[in-house]
């Protein structure tokens, strides 16, 4: 293994950077009473990162590199769950990121791509209900909507979001 390099770093750089991050996650942890709950920055943190970035999805290091170990780990031990911007404003604007991404890959305009997951669900279900009306309209045409719309259900497994 000593000549082998997995995403572009070598054995010893990542045993450095590993003992690095070890180091850093156990001072984190140590002083985490001293940080922050609500952080003291503005959204806007990914856009200069990513406008930089490579376009090419095949340039990006995932699972078994040196680098993807380290970014685990640190992942690892943050243990965010960004439920919202102030809970966690790097993994909300990545997500918001990816979206607008994902809305301009199924060429969605600008003015309709969304702000995160639960804005994605909150339409998705607006939308499934309008398709499941309109059916229900043609079928019962005499029947008002509040009635039809109160005969709707919908169902989710038990690993369903928290937004739903």
């Amino acid at each position: 293994m000593n000549n082998c390099s997995l995403g572009g770093m070598k054995p010893a750089e990542f045993r450095q950077h590993g003992k690095e991050m070890v180091d850093y996650i156990v001072d984190y942890l140590e002083n985490i009473h001293r940080r922050r709950v609500v952080p003291a920055i503005e959204p806007a943190l990914f856009p200069t990162v990513f406008e930089h970035s490579s376009k090419c999805i095949d340039a990006i290091d995932t699972g078994n590199s040196f680098p993807s170990i380290l970014a685990d780990m640190i992942s690892d031990a943050l243990g965010c769950m960004g439920f919202s911007w102030a809970a966690c404003p790097a993994m909300t604007e990545l997500e918001i990121i990816m979206l607008d991404w994902f809305g301009k890959m199924i060429g969605l305009p600008p003015f309709e791509t969304f702000g995160a997951y639960f804005e994605c669900n909150f339409v998705s279900l607006l939308a499934a209900r309008f398709e499941v009306l309109k059916e229900l309209r043609q079928r019962f045409p005499f029947v008002e909507e509040g009635l039809l719309m109160s005969k709707l259900v919908a169902y989710c497994s038990k690993e369903v979001s928290c937004t739903i």
